[in-house]
């Protein structure tokens, strides 16, 4: 019966991973094939702004009047698997802010790697920068920031290029202004929790290839049940045997053997019956495989809680 559970549980274990086999490399080859295009908002800083009582004071910049002017800074990060080249662009990110006023300027300020090659234009009638990129490969990003000039109330960006719906948008300014905090008391008794959990997951792989291990030795007779005269010299080879095993279940062996034996001696019958009862406990588990699993999900949560409070 023992043995028709565990070729059910291998059987089912086959299944899972066969499904798991055609599945992921289907997944791997979509995300493998997929262009995404990034456009991060990183900050938006007024630099300086006129106040409305001070009716004489005056803000020129390069000889022009402006009532405030502000610094917006974006990313823009190829964040899929695929290059994007130039003759796949129809046409390039366009970036346009909406508000009172106009660009000034714009510049690149960092780029990763440093050898990307890039350009920024802005429009004629000053409302948005076009940013222009021969090669974009999967990973690549370049940072760059614009000054307007008069009151902005927000932005909008498109593309087209080939395999690409649309430009992702995301928003980090108010993230990135967001001090960085000490992370909680609670990441520290998850970490004991974690480490508990490793050490127990090693303690149990290594039960569970003692158990496997002494199982192989049963079914070749090399772990064979050599004939005792004694039920102490029985309770000494159920100790060593099934060293892998809790107490509670050597103990449970035991007292089927002294069962068995009674208080007679020990005959070739009496040595079948035990040597039978043996082997068949041999073939038991004590469910190590059911627990590393558990343990393994459980560390995996402990370690994702870790990670999300310290890298917030």
């Amino acid at each position: 019966m023992n043995l028709g559970k565990e070729r059910g549980c291998i059987t089912s274990l086959g299944l899972v991973l066969a499904a798991l086999a055609i599945v992921i490399p289907i997944l791997w080859e979509r995300l493998a094939n997929s262009t995404s295009l990034q456009l991060e908002h990183l900050s938006t800083t007024t630099l300086v702004e006129r106040s409305p009582e001070l009716t004489k004071l005056r803000i020129l910049y390069d000889g022009q009047e402006t009532q405030a002017v502000s610094r917006i800074t974006f990313a823009l990060v190829n964040s899929g698997y695929q290059p994007i080249k130039a003759q796949d662009v129809t046409k390039y990110p366009h970036v346009v802010f909406v508000g009172d006023g106009r660009l000034l300027e714009s510049s690149v300020e960092s780029l990763s790697p440093s050898n990307l090659d890039c350009t920024l234009a802005i429009d004629a009638d000053g409302s948005g920068v076009i940013v222009a990129f021969p090669l974009l490969n999967a990973g690549d990003r370049l940072q760059f920031s614009v000054l307007y000039s008069g009151r902005l109330t927000g932005h909008e960006a498109d593309a087209r290029i080939a395999k690409l719906p649309e430009i992702v948008r995301i928003d980090r300014a108010q993230e990135l202004a967001r001090p960085k905090s000490s992370a909680p008391w609670t990441v520290y008794p998850a970490a004991v929790v974690l480490l508990l959990l490793l050490a127990s997951t090693i303690s149990i792989s290594k039960s569970w290839f003692e158990e496997r291990k002494a199982r192989e030795a049963f079914r070749n007779e090399a772990n064979a049940l050599p004939r005792f005269t004694t039920i102490q010299e029985y309770h000494s080879f159920v100790d060593l045997a099934f060293s892998f095993a809790t107490v509670n279940r050597r103990q449970g062996i035991k007292q089927s053997v002294s069962a068995i034996a009674g208080s007679g001696p020990i005959t070739q019958e009496t040595q079948d019956a035990i040597s039978n009862v043996v082997r068949m406990e041999s073939f038991k588990s004590d469910g190590n495989v059911g627990a590393a699993i558990i343990a393994v999900f459980l560390m995996a949560g402990a370690a994702a809680y870790i990670v999300s409070q310290v890298s917030y």
